[in-house]
């Protein structure tokens, strides 16, 4: 659980990081969003069998 909770701050603070970086291109985002999602519906079909 803590390295799910983990993965998800690192992956938004390099969102964040691209975000702020005016140099980026917009597919560097766009990557960094699909991975996101991706590590968010996996620990969404994780939990789900909690609740």
């Amino acid at each position: 659980m803590y390295n799910g909770i983990r993965t998800i701050l690192q992956v938004i603070v390099l969102f964040c990081k691209s975000n702020l970086n005016p140099d980026q291109s917009l597919a560097n985002n766009s990557i960094i969003y699909s991975i996101y999602v991706i590590i968010s519906f996996h620990l969404l079909i994780s939990y789900l069998p909690l609740i």
